[in-house]
Formats: C-alpha cells, sequence, structure tokens
C-alpha cells in the first residue's frame, strides 16, 4: 500500500476538522480584512462610477434601479437606495452592500479552507491569498456590484462543497435543499453584476452536475428531478424578481467595455492583482525584494501547480474517499472556470463580445486560488514527488500571501485613482463658499458626480448643483473657482490667469480660483456664533488616509478639513 504525504486520522474523516491555531490565525485576517473595508468604505473618498450610480440610479425618486445601463449593477442599486433611505446619505450607508457582499465572501472562503485543508498552514496561507488581495479588497468597500457578485458566485461553491465534502454521503433530502439555496444564490450574483452571466451559468452546471452524479447510485428517478428542478427554479425566480424588466430592455451597446485578446484580459488583471507595494507597510529593502519578486509570481505559481497536477494526475490509484473528493473539487472548480473562458473567447470571436476586463474579470482570481489550492489539499504519494511538489506550491502561496499584505492600502481604489481626493476638493470649495459666497464651480468630468454627492450628503452649503460640461473642453470663463485635472486643463488654467489653491497628490486633481481669492489668511474663523465655518470637531481622531503627515500639495490653504454631514 501506497504511502501518503499526510492521512487524516479516523476521527478527522467526516464533518469539519476540529478548530486548531490556524483557524484562530484565519478569524484574525478575517476580522481585520473586514475592518479594513470598514475602514475604506468610512474614509476613502467617492469614486466617479459610485457617485454615477447614486446619481442616476438612487437618488431620483422615480425608480431608476430597474434601468437598463452597464452602470447600474441592479441588487446594489436597490440595496443602495434602501440603505441610503434608512440611514440617510452619506460614504458608509453608500457602501454598505459592497460591505455585506465582503462579508459573504469572506465568511464563505473561512468556511472553505476549514472544509478543504488539514494543516495549519495550508488553511492561513491560502485564505490570506483570497481574502487580501489588494485588489479584490478594492470591491469590498466601493460601492458596485462586485463584491455581491463574487461573494455569492463563492458562497454557492461553499454550498455544494459542504454538502460534497462531508462524509458520509448526504441524504436526497438535504442535497435537494442545498441545490436549492446555490441556485439562489447564483441568481444573486447575476443580479449583482451582469457580467458575471457566463461564469454564473458554469459553476451552476458544474456544481449542479456534481451533486446528481454523487447522488444518481442511491436515488430514483422522483428524486433526481426534484434535485434538477430544485436547482433551476429558486434562480430563475431571484432573475425574474430583480432583473426581467432590465433584461428586457437591455441593449448591446451597453456591452462596449472588455479586451480584445486573453493577452490583455490576463495582463491587465495581473496588474491590479499585483499592485504596487506600499511604502507605508515595508521599508525600502522589503520594497526592492518585492520589486524583484513581483515579475516572478505568477510565472513561479503556475509552474508549481503544473508539478503538482502531474503528481496528482500520474498518479491514478487516489483509493482515499478524502483524496478522491478534493480531486472532484478540483475538477469542477476548474473545469467551470475554463469552461466560462473559453465561452468568452467563443463569443468574442464569434459574436463580437469583448472579453473581460479589469474588474469583470477578477472572479478569475478567487476562483484560481481555490482552484490551486485544492490541488495541495489532494493526498498523493512521496515517492512521485508529492511532498516536493506540495512544498514548492505552498511556499509560492506563502510569499504570495506575503505580496498581498506589503500591498494593502487605504487612500485610494486603484481603478479609481483619478477620484482619490473628492472629498478634499469639496472641503476647499466648502470653505470658499462659506468665506467668499462662491456658488458656481465648474468640475471637470467625472469630477461633477462626485462633488454632487458631497453637496447634498452635506446640505450645509449655498454651492450650485455640479454639472458636468456638455462639452468636456469648455468651461465659463469668469467663475471664482473651478474643479479641473492638471495637466489636462493646464491651458485653460493659464489663459484665465487662475490660481492653484489645491493639488491632489495621487489624482492631480485641482481648485483654481481668481487671484483675488487666493490670497487671504487660511486659518479656519469663527462667525458671528462663535462657530467656525465648518465642522472640525473628529479632526483629531479621524484616519486620514496615510501615515504620511505630509501627503497633499496645498498652496494658501490648510492641509485639511475634516467636513462631517
Amino acid at each position: 500500500m501506497a504511502t501518503f504525504a499526510y492521512e487524516p486520522s479516523a476521527d478527522r474523516r467526516s464533518g469539519f476538522r476540529p478548530s486548531n491555531a490556524g483557524d484562530s490565525v484565519m478569524l484574525f485576517f478575517a476580522v481585520f480584512a473586514i475592518l479594513w473595508a470598514v475602514m475604506r468604505a468610512c474614509h476613502q473618498s467617492i469614486t466617479m462610477d459610485e457617485a454615477m450610480t447614486w446619481r442616476s440610479y438612487v437618488a431620483p425618486a422615480d425608480p431608476n434601479h430597474w434601468t437598463a445601463h452597464s452602470n447600474n449593477h441592479v441588487l446594489n442599486s436597490v440595496l443602495m437606495r434602501l440603505a441610503i433611505a434608512v440611514f440617510g446619505l452619506s460614504e458608509l450607508s453608500a457602501r454598505l452592500p459592497a460591505l455585506a457582499g465582503a462579508c459573504v465572501y469572506v465568511g464563505s472562503c473561512f468556511f472553505l479552507c476549514r472544509l478543504l485543508f488539514e494543516e495549519a498552514i495550508a488553511r492561513v496561507v491560502v485564505f490570506v491569498c483570497l481574502v487580501l488581495n489588494p485588489y479584490l479588497g478594492d470591491f469590498y468597500a466601493a460601492a458596485r456590484g462586485y463584491s455581491l457578485a463574487f461573494g455569492f458566485l463563492v458562497c454557492a461553491v461553499a454550498l455544494a462543497a459542504d454538502l460534497q465534502l462531508q462524509l458520509p454521503g448526504a441524504p436526497p433530502a438535504k442535497a435537494v435543499r442545498v441545490c436549492a439555496l446555490i441556485s439562489a444564490v447564483l441568481g444573486l450574483s447575476f443580479v449583482a453584476n451582469f457580467s458575471y452571466a457566463i461564469i454564473d451559468g458554469t459553476i451552476w452546471a458544474a456544481l449542479l452536475l456534481w451533486i446528481l452524479a454523487s447522488q444518481w447510485p442511491s436515488t430514483n428517478w422522483r428524486e433526481r428531478w426534484k434535485l434538477l428542478v430544485s436547482g433551476i427554479l429558486p434562480g430563475a425566480f431571484v432573475a425574474f424578481v430583480l432583473a426581467s424588466s432590465t433584461l428586457l430592455d437591455w441593449n448591446r451597446d451597453q456591452l462596449f467595455d472588455g479586451a480584445r485578446s486573453l493577452a490583455e484580459m490576463f495582463g491587465r488583471l495581473a496588474t491590479g492583482a499585483l499592485a504596487d507595494p506600499s511604502p507605508e507597510f515595508a521599508n525600502r529593502l522589503v520594497l526592492s525584494v518585492a520589486e524583484f519578486v513581483r515579475p516572478c509570481l505568477i510565472p513561479a505559481l503556475a509552474c508549481a501547480a503544473v508539478w503538482r497536477l502531474a503528481v496528482v494526475f500520474g498518479y491514478r490509484r487516489l483509493e482515499q474517499i478524502h483524496a478522491r473528493k478534493r480531486l472532484e473539487f478540483f475538477i469542477v472548480v476548474g473545469s467551470a472556470l475554463l469552461l466560462a473562458l473559453l465561452l468568452h473567447w467563443a463569443a468574442f470571436h464569434l459574436a463580437g463580445l469583448l472579453l473581460p476586463r479589469y474588474r469583470t474579470s477578477v472572479y478569475i482570481i478567487p476562483l484560481g486560488t481555490l482552484a490551486v489550492g485544492a490541488l495541495y489539499a489532494i493526498p498523493t504519494p512521496k515517492g512521485l514527488g508529492g511532498l516536493n511538489g506540495r512544498a514548492a506550491l505552498i511556499g509560492v502561496l506563502g510569499v504570495l500571501a506575503f505580496y498581498y499584505v506589503l500591498c494593502l492600502r487605504a487612500n485610494y481604489f486603484w481603478e479609481w485613482r483619478n477620484c482619490a481626493e473628492t472629498k478634499d476638493l469639496y472641503y476647499v470649495l466648502a470653505y470658499y463658499n462659506h468665506a467668499f459666497q462662491v456658488i458656481d464651480v465648474p468640475a471637470r468630468p467625472p469630477l461633477g458626480d462626485c462633488l454632487e454627492f458631497y453637496r447634498r450628503a452635506s446640505g450645509r452649503e449655498t454651492l450650485a448643483e455640479f454639472k458636468d460640461p456638455a462639452i468636456l473642453d469648455t468651461f465659463p470663463h469668469g467663475t471664482k473657482a473651478y474643479a479641473l485635472y492638471e495637466p489636462q486643463d493646464h491651458d485653460f488654467i493659464a489663459s484665465q490667469g487662475l490660481r492653484i489653491v489645491y493639488r491632489g497628490r495621487l489624482s492631480n486633481a485641482v481648485i483654481a480660483v481668481q487671484p483675488d481669492l487666493a490670497g487671504y489668511d487660511s486659518r479656519p474663523k469663527a462667525n458671528k456664533m462663535g462657530e467656525t465655518a465648518y465642522d472640525d470637531t473628529y479632526y483629531t481622531v479621524l484616519y486620514h488616509g496615510s501615515f504620511v503627515w505630509l501627503n497633499k500639495l496645498i498652496v494658501g490653504l490648510p492641509m485639511k478639513w475634516n467636513w462631517q454631514p
């Protein structure tokens, strides 16, 4: 009989593995990931897509959340409308649905890692790779439908894994209930973001076939029909209730963004996933090492995965049911992901539908990580490179997890860096409004929607409604203040003789004013009632987005305002 790299004891072959130190570490990272996302949701400036969603589909009195538009993620818009109605307009209330999706995702990953892995080190490393990826982390807090979409997607995988990996086999009645839940949560994933339609469909088909195949020998035709119907109707009902009218009004013209090659799709996804390490978390030596190893991480992971794959399929006598179940998990998740990519490729070449790009392809990260992790979880003999292959794989995943930790950020979203300081822009304009009665402020797109969000959230300024100009390069002359971008608007600023009084360090957005408003004492002034022009009560306790104090270049203005609606 072959000797395996590890074999679980008899009392650990069914149900969850007993809690160990690895679970405590996972719980710490889970809480950290959620709290970090909450902090970002409270602190970071509203971005262009978030503000457009709010202004176009949430704020109007009409039920615009059913509008057929690529920027309208229906489930997210519905939940945003509910959260803002209950808690009022704020950055946190607008982002509550995204935080809910993050909780679903992190909880599902915690559940899967406990289910798949025996060793504490494997649980922790794979869990960190799943939940602290910086690109995924952006969508935990951004008020978009992506965290809900991939959260429910991974939740469906966790539900199926719980049914299939538990020993002994589940009774048919439980399988029917699980199929119904899987169908419902995948329906929610689709409604959260229509760009997930193909991956939701392939995951649904793979999970349903997995469950049907395992239940086939012990069920009759009537029970098999129940499994099939329970796996279809709940998801169809969710899509009908939440998205039917939107889908009927859908126009192919909305499918305008995407990649034109697999190289572009994977290249841009890798750029977002392996972002620049943060100098606030690593010293110069660590940063230089991280920059050196970054180009090698994905090739090394691919090589380790192929090595492990060759060992697993090279040894055909996987007699342990423990090993076979994890091999089945790898095949189900991996084949669903591969089939989705093939369908996208076919749709691109046959129908001209662009491939997923950037955030619409972000589901590849959690599903790919789960598939690679499942390869590690399969016990194999020591003699065929089993131990060395597993060590190489977990070693690369460990380096990747550490790199992700170095990339944590709290002051901007990677895809919306040009909106990193919209809150600060409004602080400056609020001061000018109170001190100098500045009312009309032309704004360069996409700043108008973001500034309008803060204007309505504040309700204490007399600023006019912010509207983006119909012609992007045309601004009215002689206005007291402008919200612009450098260097795009440098010629306009120079021709009007404007003075830049605020410049965002990350976005290069600027506030430019007429020369007669630029020279003044910028300290907060008390009004007739002894109150300052803006609320700075919590200035000393709020986190301001950087551990570097000098994080803004401001000419003639206070370094930071803290405005509270």
